[in-house]
């Protein structure tokens, strides 16, 4: 089978060496191998209270943890993105956590949001269920030493708050720079949104930059960023590529959405666009409008009026009216499939028309 070459500079495809964990959901799961970052992180973490075989150990649980509390972030992503239409074959798991690669964007603003809001809300049902496990172990203790299990399940579901946090942060490419991006598109074309949401990206990069290195270099324990400060730089350099693409993309490309108006009807079809418009014109035209329609319907019968009329160019109204007439045309057959090839034609015609 023919495939392109791989263009990608050869460290870029290094770092993307992957493997096949396993499917589900219609879903292929994927781990490249920087991922060993996390059990290597934990361990040596955990290596200042235990000994290493213990500390080894509890950093394999964190790190089968966290890989299963990411790939649920993912999933519900996913599962919103379907809702809306987006499909989504493939997630990958890395070193900085996890990737939904949906195959399409949001079809607008607000499903931009939903979609990213729906990967940070996972956490909250992790938190529920490791916080009632930590509390059930502390009463099942008593008044006895309290097994270091529990103290573990307690510290991760802090992390389920924390993640949270992190994930809204609005710095793109992360959950919260997409829904600061969605919001700020219901006000604004948005492709200015992109930039505003690219410049605020930027900020974030320096920060989280900052932070790492002062975390690496600095005794800076106040951060509390400890072993993940390596993480956070990696993370302000991938959040630095991103942001530069979202730049380049809003000042060239159309927007980050199907077409630029559709996101203000809900529809992205033109020839629903089209079919929305003219029911809404319908409905606040009233009965008066319809005479007025019907007038200029029998004015436009007659020979001399088709004699004086047929060099012009039709009118938004009478294109509207044409569309009306189509639409009970519709009713009356029970959908648009069950219209002719010439009215389907009429009705494509219309919409292009329409909308152009």
């Amino acid at each position: 089978m023919y495939q392109d070459k791989d263009l990608r500079p050869r460290w870029q495809q290094w770092l993307s060496i992957e493997w096949h964990l396993f499917r589900a959901f219609d879903v292929t799961v994927s781990m490249r191998w920087t991922t060993i970052i996390w059990p290597l992180i934990l361990s040596w973490s955990f290596a200042e209270f235990f000994a290493i075989e213990e500390a080894i150990f509890w950093g394999l649980i964190w790190t089968i943890v966290l890989l299963t509390v990411t790939y649920t972030h993912e999933m519900g992503h996913i599962v919103a993105g379907r809702r809306l239409g987006v499909t989504t074959q493939r997630i990958t798991l890395h070193a900085l956590g996890g990737l939904a690669h949906l195959d399409s964007g949001a079809p607008n603003p607000k499903g931009e949001l939903l979609i990213s809001l729906a990967g940070p809300v996972t956490h909250i049902p992790w938190w529920i269920l490791l916080y009632s496990a930590s509390w059930i172990g502390e009463l099942a203790a008593g008044t006895g030493p309290v097994p270091m299990w529990v103290y573990m399940v307690e510290a991760m579901a802090a992390l389920q708050i924390s993640m949270i946090v992190f994930n809204l942060l609005p710095f793109y490419p992360m959950d919260g720079g997409r829904c600061f991006r969605a919001i700020l598109a219901m006000r604004m074309h948005p492709n200015r949104a992109s930039l505003y949401t690219a410049n605020l990206g930027f900020a974030g990069v320096v920060i989280f930059g900052l932070v790492g290195l002062a975390s690496l270099f600095g005794n800076f324990e106040f951060l509390y960023v400890g072993e993940w400060a390596l993480i956070l730089v990696l993370i302000a350099i991938t959040n630095f590529q991103e942001c530069r693409r979202l730049q380049m993309e809003a000042r060239w490309g159309e927007g980050p959405y199907e077409q630029v108006e559709d996101w203000k009807k809900g529809v992205s079809d033109p020839i629903e666009m089209a079919m929305a418009e003219s029911r809404q014109l319908r409905a606040d035209a009233g009965r008066a409008d319809k005479k007025s329609r019907r007038k200029r319907k029998a004015s436009r019968d007659t020979p001399a009026a088709r004699q004086e009329t047929s060099p012009k160019e039709p009118s938004r109204q009478d294109l509207h009216a044409e569309m009306d007439a189509l639409l009970d045309r519709i009713n009356e057959v029970g959908g648009v499939e069950k219209l002719s090839k010439s009215e389907r034609r009429n009705l494509e015609e219309l919409s292009r028309k329409l909308n152009g």
